[in-house]
């Protein structure tokens, strides 16, 4: 069973009450698509498909094609592999846009599809196309990767290959020389080598190809499933592209009574057409339009409430930049909050919270995330009759919001005084459209309240009477600073029984609670007080272990109030693989020597020949070498080293492997 598959439920949210740590909701069946495997093994045989059988384990991947060397004189001509491999594709890639290759030369000698061999005369599929060009001119990385492949055989004389990291790659071959070396990232546009006549050609030009799939065990480039590249399948551009840069602007918008809303915004250069793109407070896309080249439109809100907007710049090739978000706010009607709630007063324009000055003044706090501090920043808001009008006290000391006047450069500000009788002043909430947002108006005007900087470093929320043209509101905010999710979770195979969880520090965190899921049951494993890395030591060995990872905060009564886990990582209890896995070419066989795994009991060593079977070759419970005596002259030896240890019945568990390794018997 493939990692993942098993999981049945992932946790959102979680809260430790009494001492007992309890999941807040699940959502049966969904998978995170963010999922990190951080488990050892780069091999793609899984951990999974072995099986133990007395002292042999059984590998049930063994490949099904013939696996060839990356050696020269072992790689085929992709005009020499057979028909029957491939059908004719005519999928189109999709994706970013991909670079001609050959800058200024645009003709297609032969197009891919089958074709008479120009030297052989066969009747093969010709898997790329064909551009002619003089000897020397420079080739370019159509999409930025890894370049993976640098060789030379008599078929494909000078090649390279890009490994795109996205399941697809680009294949250039007949270079005259090349540009830069293997195992280094290039980007789209960068000089890869040149045209030239190396290999079977009757003349200079570029033989290029995309290919998709996954490379099989063996390295063997040949394995991937050639694509359409003739001009009207893929999506090509012929230069490369200066996007319009709008990432720095924040467009304007405003917002009438009946609720059109005009923006406008900096003309920036290299566009070929902006978007104006409306967004709801949960990000989500409500609608947009093409303005062409204008800077500023007309679009009608759906309703009212609060928007962002957002500028898209599109470049002639389909790619785009994206501006900052910008608030508007159509104002909504008085709503009903409840009957009483206990919360901050936040405004959103800035980000402040707000408390009760020295002199009684209703002034921007100091609030730093310290839970300890929370209760001076805390309202009880309290409904005081049917019309929805609202009384607003200071929870620590029971005083109630009014209208004050005074000291405030001659602005009205708002005092907390302790009331009786009638005498409460009454405030109504406007809902700006996600039931968090409000406009908070004094009863018995039409002013509003406002939060303005009226003395030196200081804020405080006083009375506005320009109520159409402010857009000045405030969030009710549940005051329990509960930090951000950790970064970077990983989980990785630490030996028998063991795996490692290791992630960034969570400011504000004061700790960290652990999660998993073993055989299908999800429960609480451990915590976290200081550091960032936490070792499960009863963890399965023959099936995957899934963790989260949630920070948390405590309140003045020392209750745990943990964030949230947006990812989930996975691994077994098994030996680590062996690093430094190195081949040493002998007169007598093919020496493998390896850095030990901590906690292995043994290694077992596997391998085939390029024309081969892959199979069990021999183990070692002592030292971190292996002599291949059987190894052949003739043909490349490709091996892998398995660590392993025994669970309490003495079954082999077999941990992971580094890439394979080979050579030739000297």
């Amino acid at each position: 069973m493939k990692a993942g598959k098993r999981l049945l439920a992932l946790l959102i949210c979680g809260a430790l009450v009494g001492g007992n740590v309890l999941p807040v909701y699940a959502e049966k069946g969904k998978e995170n698509e963010s999922i990190i495997n951080e488990v050892d093994s780069t091999e793609e045989i899984e951990q999974s498909e072995v099986e133990v059988l007395g002292e042999q384990p059984i590998i049930n991947s063994e490949p099904t094609e013939e696996e060839k060397s990356e050696a020269k004189e072992d790689v085929t001509s992709e005009d020499e592999q057979e028909t029957e491999q491939f059908e004719q594709d005519n999928t189109r890639v999709t994706g970013e846009s991909w670079l001609w290759p050959v800058k200024d030369c645009m003709t297609i000698s032969s197009g891919y599809g089958y074709r008479t061999h120009p030297t052989s005369g066969q009747w093969k599929l010709h898997a790329g196309i064909d551009i002619p060009a003089q000897t020397g001119t420079p080739i370019r990385a159509t999409q930025s990767g890894y370049l993976v492949v640098k060789g030379y055989n008599q078929y494909r004389g000078n090649w390279s290959v890009i490994d795109h990291q996205n399941g697809t790659y680009s294949d250039y071959q007949h270079m005259s020389s090349y540009a830069i070396s293997s195992n280094q990232w290039v980007n789209q546009g960068d000089i890869i080598g040149y045209v030239g006549s190396s290999g079977d050609v009757t003349g200079a030009h570029l033989h290029f190809e995309i290919r998709t799939g996954a490379v099989n065990q063996a390295g063997n480039y040949d394995s991937l499933t050639p694509v359409n590249t003739n001009k009207d399948s893929i999506n090509y551009v012929y230069d490369i592209v200066q996007l319009p840069d709008i990432t720095d602007q924040t467009p304007i918008a405003t917002v009438d009574s009946a609720g059109m809303m005009s923006t406008r915004f900096n003309a920036v250069n290299n566009v070929h057409h902006y978007d104006i793109v409306l967004f709801g407070t949960n990000n989500v896309e409500i609608a947009y339009i093409n303005i062409g080249t204008n800077t500023g439109g007309m679009m009608q809100l759906p309703r009212k409430g609060l928007y962002y907007v957002r500028i898209y710049a599109y470049s002639s090739s389909g790619d785009r930049t994206i501006s900052k978000s910008a608030e508007v706010v159509w104002s909504g009607e008085n709503i009903n909050i409840g009957k009483e709630i206990v919360t901050g007063i936040k405004s959103k324009n800035g980000n402040y919270l707000f408390t009760e000055s020295s002199d009684g003044f209703l002034k921007k706090g100091t609030f730093n995330g310290n839970t300890k501090d929370l209760n001076k920043y805390l309202f009880k808001i309290v409904r005081l009759n049917d019309n929805n009008e609202y009384a607003i006290y200071n929870k620590l000391n029971n005083k109630a919001l009014t209208v004050g006047s005074g000291g405030l450069q001659n602005s009205t500000g708002l005092l907390f005084k302790t009331y009786t009788g009638d005498c409460l002043q009454k405030f109504v909430f406007k809902d700006m459209g996600d039931k968090t947002g409000y406009i908070i108006s004094p009863v018995g005007s039409n002013y509003i309240l406002d939060a303005g900087a009226v003395e030196t470093n200081n804020m405080y929320i006083y009375i506005y009477t320009s109520y159409e043209n402010n857009n000045q509101y405030f969030l009710l905010e549940q005051l329990i600073a509960t930090p951000s999710p950790v970064a970077n979770l990983k989980a990785v195979s630490a030996g028998k029984n063991k795996v490692k969880l290791t992630w960034d520090l969570s400011i504000g965190a004061e700790g960290y609670l652990i999660y998993a899921q073993k055989n299908g049951k999800y429960a609480y494993c451990g915590m976290v007080t200081k550091g960032i890395m936490y070792t499960d030591i009863k963890a399965l060995d023959s099936d995957y272990n899934f963790y989260w990872v949630f920070p948390y905060v405590q309140d003045s009564t020392g209750k745990m109030h943990p964030g949230r886990c947006t990812k989930y990582v996975f691994a077994k209890g098994v030996t680590a693989a062996v690093t430094n896995l190195k081949v040493a070419s002998q007169t007598d066989g093919i020496k493998l020597t390896w850095t030990a795994s901590v906690g292995a009991e043994g290694y077992l060593v596997y391998g085939k020949t390029s024309v081969g079977k892959y199979g069990y070759i021999g183990m070692t419970t002592k030292g971190t070498s292996y002599v291949d005596k059987k190894a052949s002259k003739k043909e490349y030896n490709f091996y892998w080293v398995y660590p392993y240890h025994k669970d309490k019945s003495g079954k082999m568990i077999v941990g992971g492997t580094p890439k394979y390794v080979y050579g030739k018997v000297r």
